[in-house]
């Protein structure tokens, strides 16, 4: 169960930094193309941008945010491992 539980865990992280990455890094790229046909943009298109623009001006929050509840993800599943385990002794 421990191995599964950090499986979990290390993919979730890597899932959310990943994402990091993406409206770091992609997705202003694809806003500079998407902004050069000159046409109206969907609302969900608009709102991914919008989310890109706040991790690019506030990324000294944003990541350490991250970091932080990946941690906090982690000690959660693996306290209430421990104390299941404790329990049944």
């Amino acid at each position: 169960m421990r191995l599964l539980t950090s499986i979990v865990c290390a993919g979730m992280s890597v899932t959310l930094l990943a994402g990091f990455c993406a409206m770091y890094w992609w997705v202003p790229r694809i806003k500079f193309v998407a902004l050069g046909f000159g046409t109206e943009l969907p609302g969900w298109q608009v709102l991914l941008f919008t989310l890109s623009d706040i991790t690019i001006n506030y990324f000294y929050i944003v990541l350490p945010a991250l970091l932080a509840i990946c941690y906090g993800l982690c000690r959660v599943a693996f306290a209430s491992e421990n104390e299941s385990s404790r329990t049944e002794s």
